[in-house]
């Protein structure tokens, strides 16, 4: 099942709803969605009355939120730029310092990306 995100036009639509005193079930048929999701939007809002623009803007930090954590840190990077001033291959940092954290790749890129920037 795919996922389907509310515009901030069907939250105002729930917004203007909720203030006439339709139901959460009849708000979700209007809008053409399954009532949790409306519950899960109301639910957002994290006051007394849902307000479409808290809402939206709950929505946007939490996406913020979304995804993998990085590995690197910045004690990571300060590591990697020490070793590189060293004359060590991106093979031999991560054989001898970091093996099962990053892959040589990795710190390929990270050259690739020092180079650019000078």
């Amino acid at each position: 099942m795919s996922h389907k995100y509310l515009t901030m036009n069907e939250k105002n639509k729930i917004e203007v709803l909720l203030k006439e005193n339709y139901s959460v079930s009849k708000i979700a048929q209007i809008i053409g969605v399954h009532r949790s999701t409306i519950y899960r939007e109301i639910k957002r809002c994290n006051s007394t009355t849902y307000d479409a623009s808290i809402a939206q803007k709950q929505y946007l930090l939490n996406s913020k939120k979304k995804g993998r954590k990085s590995k690197i840190t910045k004690n990571l990077i300060l590591l990697i730029r020490k070793k590189l001033k060293r004359s060590w291959s991106p093979e031999q940092i991560i054989g001898r310092e970091l093996k099962g954290k990053l892959s040589f790749k990795f710190i390929t890129g990270f050259i690739l990306v020092l180079l650019k920037l000078n």
